[in-house]
């Protein structure tokens, strides 16, 4: 048995009134943040309590970045979708756009527009696969989509029912965040409370879709409830996802025997994980939040200001050798 540890970023300076849902790591390990409620992409030194969001591009005739990626292979560079905002109160959007932005340290981020995107209803999770393609968990349409990232084009990859729907006919989300760790598409369902994994394999001697399942969706745990942001570990031993109905960062272990656990508490609204490293090179988790903003399920009555002390906390990882290894 060994022991390992995950540092834990709270970002705690953003604005009250914020609503993120994409993040990503940038090199230096910044984040880069897309707001739903505007349509601009944030620089954030989410380990400097006093830094200042700043602004990196604000799209033109869009009205919110709706989520963003990495684009494997090129430094600091990101797909980003871009959306119309139909109704933010009831998280409506619609008329969506992929940009590609390339971030600067020298000089002002430039973005591309590179296609509208049709076929996708509503795009909670991104997971990057090469250059040109990403992997888009859709919740709306309950499935898993492989977007074109030069085009704006996509088509599903996996459409199942069983694991994918929301809970039932009153719950609003299914399929949620998605990601790739050690052979596998992982993804959660929001209002199931699960995730679940396929095998997959990546053939780019097919242009138009490099990725093909090889098997059956396996469900890996299903005790979680409003299950926001997800993160596998490298090593596959755990999953870490945000409730931000009660407030927590939640650790759950992959081998099917041990019940999910919170970890980390206090949190106001959380919407994001996202994982990148430290200076030892052990895993580090990035958590980000909505704060106060007028949406019917977020929680209500506490402000950042009540918890503006908690920068970061460190959670402990054990691997078992013994684990149901995928």
């Amino acid at each position: 048995m060994a022991d390992d540890e995950v540092d834990v970023v709270l970002v705690t300076q953003l604005p009250a009134d914020s609503w993120i849902e994409g993040l990503a790591v940038r090199p230096n390990n910044h984040i880069l943040a897309a707001s739903l409620a505007e349509p601009v992409v944030y620089n954030i030194d989410a380990e400097d309590p006093d830094a200042v969001p700043e602004p990196v591009f604000t799209f033109p005739g869009v009205g919110a970045a709706l989520n963003l990626c990495p684009i494997p292979g090129r430094n600091d560079e990101y797909s980003v979708i871009t959306s119309e905002i139909s109704d933010v109160i009831t998280a409506r959007w619609e008329t969506f756009a992929v940009w590609h932005l390339k971030v600067s340290p020298d000089g002002p981020a430039v973005a591309t527009k590179m296609g509208d995107v049709t076929d996708i209803v509503l795009a909670l999770g991104l997971c990057p696969v090469t250059e040109r393609f990403i992997l888009v968990a859709d919740s709306a349409r309950t499935c898993i989509q492989v977007l074109d990232v030069t085009t704006g084009k996509s088509s599903v990859l996996l459409s199942d029912d069983a694991s994918m729907r929301p809970k039932d006919a009153e719950a609003f989300f299914g399929i949620n965040r998605i990601c790739i760790v050690g052979g596998y598409i992982w993804f959660s369902n929001y209002s199931v409370g699960s995730i679940h994994r396929v095998p997959y394999e990546l053939d780019e001697s097919h242009p138009e879709m490099p990725l093909r399942i090889t098997g059956s969706v396996e469900m890996m745990t299903d005790d979680l409830l409003h299950c926001d942001g997800f993160q596998v570990l490298p090593d596959a031993s755990a999953a870490y996802t945000v409730n931000y109905m009660e407030g927590t960062l939640v650790k759950s272990a992959l081998n099917k025997d041990t019940k999910s656990i919170p970890v980390m508490d206090k949190l106001v609204s959380p919407t994001g994980v996202e994982m990148g490293k430290g200076p030892d090179g052990k895993p580090k988790l990035f958590v980000i939040c909505c704060g106060e903003i007028e949406v019917g399920w977020l929680n209500d009555g506490v402000s950042w200001k009540d918890i503006a002390n908690i920068a970061a906390t460190t959670v402990e990882v054990t691997v078992s050798s013994d684990r149901d290894s995928p």
